[in-house]
């Protein structure tokens, strides 16, 4: 079984647990997993200038990226709501198009760096994703603490599944470039995806309440 189909099979298990046991934010969490797949075609662009992972039938964006995607999407954007028991609560009952608007650099920087400057996907896509929360940090400054203790919350979860996973497939560590980020790894951890952990959390767990305009309660 390829290694990358156990990674996504390691996100789903956490995925199912959290379901499971939060009814609660079962919703959320559907919303934002279906809202990632496609998204999830991005990692077409990492390819191979950032990694090359093995995949079946040798597909960039497989069934083992759709899978990882969805999973991800929704662990990152309940988990902190999962530990703290802070829910959201509606405020409006329609989407907000003007912070969708706001939110357009987010995609503007990550694929027009990509594209028109040719900077790596994976380093342009976390700039993006920067800026996505400090635009919603300034709009919604109620939601700057649940932004980064999410981000620091998934980041270490997803830290420490890939650590586990390549102690169990050393060899995976070959698929990422090391030298788009000098070359540093964190416990041979790629310094990218321990960047990408935090900044997609960071991102994605607020992205539902400030679309919809929820506030954050304690239930």
């Amino acid at each position: 079984m390829p290694p990358y189909f156990i990674l996504a099979l390691l996100m789903s298990f956490i995925w199912l647990i959290l379901v499971i046991l939060r009814k609660g934010l079962r919703e959320k969490m559907l919303i934002m997993s279906f809202a990632v797949i496609p998204f999830a075609f991005f990692d077409y662009f990492s390819q191979p200038g950032y990694w090359h992972p093995k995949t079946f039938f040798s597909i960039p964006v497989g069934i083992e990226g759709i899978l990882f995607g969805f999973s991800f999407g929704g662990v990152a954007a309940v988990l902190y709501s999962a530990k703290t028991n802070k829910h959201s609560r509606q405020a409006r009952h329609i989407v907000n198009l003007r912070n969708i608007v706001a939110l357009s650099p987010v995609l503007i920087i990550s694929v027009g760096l990509y594209f028109l400057f040719d900077i790596n996907m994976m380093i342009s896509l976390p700039l993006g994703l920067l800026i996505g929360c400090l635009i919603i940090i300034t709009m919604r400054p109620d939601l700057a603490k649940r932004l980064l203790y999410s981000g620091i919350y998934f980041g270490v979860l997803y830290f420490f599944v890939l650590s586990a996973w390549l102690l169990l497939f050393p060899k995976a560590q070959e698929w990422w470039d090391l030298k788009i980020y000098g070359g540093i790894t964190v416990f041979n951890v790629p310094l990218g995806e321990v960047l990408f952990g935090f900044l997609f959390s960071a991102f994605w767990s607020v992205l539902y309440e400030f679309i919809f305009g929820y506030k954050l309660t304690n239930k």
